[in-house]
């Protein structure tokens, strides 16, 4: 790694079991001194107990290419290795990931790839040593980059010049991770070694913009909400979970009303349909209504039931022939058959004066009404 900021970050490496997996977690600036043992009495231990998966967390700048080659060695030990990388995964720590069986970063994470420096202060011997060995060291990471890119080409290209930044999907896209997950959180120690190891400027920004509008938004549901300042996007989530809960029982307690309404309006209507057929039925019968007539009332009823109803009853009953008897108990003048009043020549005057008598007797005669 070369740091373009000089700050410290502390560098942290465990290993610890899991039920069946070991997890091992590497954070800061990748450095040995005295962790190198420690670790790897911690991961023999582990292999000890025949454990032979690990899940290799990594936040890391990168570091001493050395100590990283290290760590490789160490965890060899395991016959599977599953890495999740953290906000930034950076030169050395971009090798130990790639050397994993496979490397998952979240979509705002950062991985960096370059060639392998360093400094050292000694004697010429020294350096003609070093110079050796900081050469394997690098063919060894070119192969293994190289082994992972797509296109050879492009990664050659990339190098042969400076640091190589990517994000989660162009990591994945170009071979070097196998999958994206859901974005992480970032802490001020995370921003810090971004800005420190030489993110570029707009991605750097880009980043720190998304954590920005996640506070932002926290800040959003916490006057929504009436939360205090200090609760955290944990409450808030909480506060929109009750929310949700709080609606779906509202739509649940809508629709079961809705559904009594329903069925109420359903059985007014039905109530209304029996009386209207049977107030027209009742029409016919007494002569308020004819076919004819009664077609007429029936849209009315099913439109305004009671202004039909109320418009049916005030209808004029027929008069029987029996009631145009006079008071004197003799017999009218129209008080005699169809065949008896068509030979008296009464038919026409009775058709003025009755119409609704003379339909009637045309009816009984014919046995239907005649058309006026």
């Amino acid at each position: 790694m070369k740091q373009k900021n000089q700050m410290k970050i502390p560098f942290s490496i465990t290993a610890n079991t899991n039920k069946d997996r070991a997890e091992i977690r590497i954070l800061g600036v990748i450095g040995w001194e005295t962790d190198s043992e420690t670790f790897r009495a911690e991961v023999e231990k582990i292999l000890a107990q025949g454990v032979t998966q690990a899940q290799v967390y990594i936040n890391s700048p990168g570091g001493s290419v050395f100590d990283a080659n290290e760590i490789v060695n160490i965890l060899s030990g395991f016959k599977v290795k599953h890495c999740q990388g953290g906000a930034l995964v950076a030169s050395a720590a971009a090798y130990i990931a790639c050397c994993c069986d496979t490397f998952e970063m979240p979509e705002n994470g950062m991985l960096m790839i370059h060639r392998p420096s360093g400094a050292l202060e000694g004697n010429i011997e020294d350096f003609e040593s070093y110079v050796k060995l900081l050469g394997d060291m690098q063919e060894s990471y070119r192969k293994l980059f190289a082994s992972k890119a797509k296109d050879k080409a492009e990664f050659e290209k990339a190098w042969a010049s400076s640091d190589w930044w990517l994000t989660a999907k162009e990591a994945q896209a170009k071979g070097f991770a196998t999958s994206v997950k859901a974005k992480v959180k970032l802490d001020k120690d995370t921003t810090d070694m971004l800005q420190a190891c030489g993110c570029p400027e707009k991605t750097f920004k880009t980043i720190t913009q998304s954590k920005n509008t996640k506070m932002e938004l926290l800040s959003f549901f916490k006057n929504l909400f009436g939360l205090s300042d200090t609760a955290t996007e944990q409450d808030a989530i909480n506060s929109v979970t009750r929310l949700q809960s709080e609606n779906k029982t509202l739509k649940d307690e809508k629709a079961a009303l809705q559904a009594k309404i329903d069925a109420a309006d359903k059985q007014r209507k039905d109530h209304q349909a029996a009386e209207a057929k049977m107030l027209m039925d009742a029409a016919v019968l007494d002569g308020r209504l004819t076919a004819d007539t009664r077609k007429v009332y029936e849209p009315l009823f099913a439109s305004d039931h009671e202004s039909a109803k109320a418009a049916i009853s005030m209808l004029p009953k027929r008069t029987s022939i029996a009631s145009r008897v006079n008071t004197q108990g003799s017999p009218g003048k129209y008080d005699q058959c169809w065949d008896v009043l068509h030979k008296a020549g009464m038919l026409q005057s009775l058709k003025i004066e009755d119409p609704e008598l003379y339909k009637e007797k045309y009816k009984e005669r014919f046995g239907v009404e005649p058309q006026l």
